[in-house]
């Protein structure tokens, strides 16, 4: 895309160049025939190039669609965990999480890295980089800027507060060596419980802000482009995926976690 815009403007300097050639140079003048070639030369060109930006264009924003489409999907499966934990929290006691915790294993290390990493794929298709605007578009740029941050911080917060569903075996009897080794790993037992409990509802609620504020940044990006179409049945997706969050979502409060003063461990 950005090659295109180049060559556009390249040959938009040529066409008026010949266009003023065209209109002082005496038209017997030598210079009047090369100015009408390079007037009907890179006219051709500018129909050429736009033609090329616009399906470079399209391509772009199907592609980016299509991959938040996907993201959504992905943080709805992401939600489904979290609200199993959520439910498996409610319907035990306390010393029963407690008792039920198992150490953590080889294998809950790799899925630990696993989940660190299960959106990075998204940073490279939700890249701003390819876009670049044929004339000015403020609107459009500051949405996919909005986009890029999404995807390149606020998004490890779920793995943030998911990493501590398995933090129940702290809390068994005989977990650390001794009682200065617990103060400093995990402070108070009850507040340290607390704060675990905290975190499954957070980890929900914060997947569930994260599909919202997807779908409104596709709305934005869908309004910026105006009056552009980015094709048959692509307009639908923003509406399609709006229409979910308020079906899927409804039970779900409406919070960001990381907005509001979380339960601090001492």
């Amino acid at each position: 895309m950005r090659l295109h815009r180049a060559l556009f403007y390249i040959l938009l300097t040529i066409f008026v160049a010949g266009m003023l050639m065209a209109i002082f140079v005496d038209p017997s003048k030598v210079m009047s025939r090369i100015a009408t070639g390079l007037i009907t030369g890179s006219f051709v060109g500018l129909i050429s190039t736009i033609v090329n930006y616009s399906y470079a264009w399209q391509t772009y924003f199907r592609n980016l669609y299509n991959s938040i489409f996907e993201f959504y999907e992905d943080l709805g499966n992401e939600l489904i965990h979290a609200k199993v934990e959520v439910s498996y929290i409610e319907s035990f006691s306390k010393q029963y999480l407690i008792d039920s915790a198992k150490p953590f294993t080889e294998d809950d290390a790799k899925k630990l890295h696993e989940n660190q990493h299960k959106f990075d794929k998204y940073r490279i298709k939700l890249d701003d980089a390819p876009y670049a605007p044929l004339f000015f578009s403020k609107d459009t740029v500051s949405v996919l800027d909005e986009l890029y941050n999404f995807t390149h911080s606020n998004v490890f917060m779920i793995f943030s507060y998911s990493s501590l569903k398995d933090s129940f075996v702290c809390l068994q009897e005989g977990h650390f060596m001794d009682e200065e080794e617990e103060r400093i790993a995990i402070g108070n037992k009850d507040d340290f419980f607390d704060y675990i409990v905290q975190n499954m509802y957070n980890w929900r609620d914060y997947t569930a802000h994260c599909q919202r504020r997807l779908v409104d940044i596709l709305v934005a990006i869908q309004q910026s482009l105006k009056p552009f179409n980015v094709g048959k049945g692509y307009d639908e997706i923003p509406k399609m995926l709006s229409d979910l969050v308020a079906m899927d979502l409804k039970d779900i409060p409406n919070r960001n976690p990381m907005d509001e003063k979380t339960l601090d461990v001492e």
